[in-house]
């Protein structure tokens, strides 16, 4: 059901089923790491198996961050437009800025290869190139993408919320289509932006018409879990015949956008049925991806810290081993222990900094 938050003095609406979501994003983007980070911090795709083991994993979990893009887009249509610009900003800073900072410090001083990082000239210069480029940690790229988007949320939730402007809205939400995010490791060439201004303008599109867009969804639900499926299995095939994505436009990343966008359809149906159900909220699951929405930013933040842990911990047997049983069982224990080790750790700062545990890890 719908429950109440507090937005400028007033009382604002929380969609549980959002939030959820928020909880069903952290997930599959954790994910997206579990196994590719468990194959290649350990040696190659180096069998048939492992071949496989990497098509599935990319085919399900790649390109997940185009949900928390799309949902925050979402979310500022359905809630977060009530607020004022010096609150939204505010929040921001408090819940974004400040822990990004925060963490890129700590990480490239842990990593800085000198005694005494402070006492090197060049500590400064790595610092703020991790800060502008997001290269602290492997998936930090994606902050600096969504502080532009924050920038341009004024520009953009006005042209969505006009009809008159629709046709604009259309052509940007659609060109992540023809206009790709770059490849790993250059995560941050400029169509990358372009890529996710329209998963964005997309998820803002979709909070102007949500009623509409759930009745239609609830129609052609079949279609689209067809379509779905379709898109995968082209995906999986681009992968085993080693198609690789490059330049500003990927027949693959194109897939994948049709392919998230329609996953983020079809799971939003279902939150919403679970929501308008009585009984919502009393399950395991219910009360699971309230926990996992509550801390998702935590763990998006924390995650590679246990993850990389982990997999050092099991580096030699992994690089001797390269079975795919293995390392499947390894990304699922991967997965698990990234999420319950950046919840407990967050619950720590949250207990021990209480208020003001928000500048500093997002929660």
């Amino acid at each position: 059901m719908m429950e109440k938050a507090q937005i400028d003095g007033q009382i604002r609406p929380f969609i549980a089923h959002l939030h959820a979501f928020r909880g069903i994003a952290i997930i599959l983007i954790v994910a997206a790491h579990a196994w590719s980070l468990s194959i290649f911090w350990t040696g190659q795709l180096d069998s048939t198996g492992l071949t496989w083991l990497f098509a599935a994993s990319e085919t399900l979990f790649h390109g997940s961050t185009l949900l928390f893009a799309i949902i925050s887009g979402l979310l500022f249509s359905q809630v977060l437009h009530a607020q004022s610009w010096r609150r939204f900003y505010r929040s921001k800073v408090v819940n974004v800025v400040l822990p990004y900072c925060l963490m890129t410090l700590l990480i490239t001083f842990y990593h800085w290869p000198q005694a005494n990082p402070l006492a090197s000239p060049d500590f400064g210069h790595q610092l703020i190139s991790n800060l502008f480029y997001g290269k602290a940690s492997i998936q930090y790229w994606y902050i600096p993408v969504i502080l532009v988007l924050f920038l341009l949320t004024p520009a953009l939730s006005y042209l969505s919320a006009r009809p008159k402007y629709l046709a604009i809205v259309l052509v940007i939400a659609l060109s992540p289509l023809i206009i790709t995010r770059s490849p790993f490791p250059d995560f941050l060439k400029p169509q990358t932006y372009g890529y996710f201004i329209g998963a964005y303008v997309l998820g803002l599109l979709m909070g102007q018409y949500y009623a509409q867009l759930q009745t239609w969804l609830a129609r052609h639900s079949h279609s689209c879990l067809l379509a779905f499926i379709a898109i995968s299995a082209a995906i999986f095939l681009g992968y085993l015949n080693g198609y690789q994505a490059s330049g500003w436009f990927s027949l693959r990343e194109s897939l994948f956008y049709a392919q998230k966008v329609l996953l983020t359809g079809l799971v939003l149906l279902w939150l919403k049925r679970r929501e308008d159900k009585d009984n919502h909220g009393d399950s395991p699951l219910d009360k699971g991806l309230t926990l996992l929405g509550n801390y998702a930013f935590a763990i998006y933040f924390l995650h590679l810290l246990f993850m990389a842990a982990f997999i050092n911990l099991g580096h030699n047997l992994l690089a001797e081993q390269r079975e795919a049983s293995l390392l499947l069982g390894f990304g699922i224990i991967s997965l698990v222990l990234s999420i319950l080790g950046s919840i407990m750790l967050s619950a720590v700062i949250k207990k021990l900094f209480k208020q003001h545990s928000r500048k500093l890890i997002g929660v």
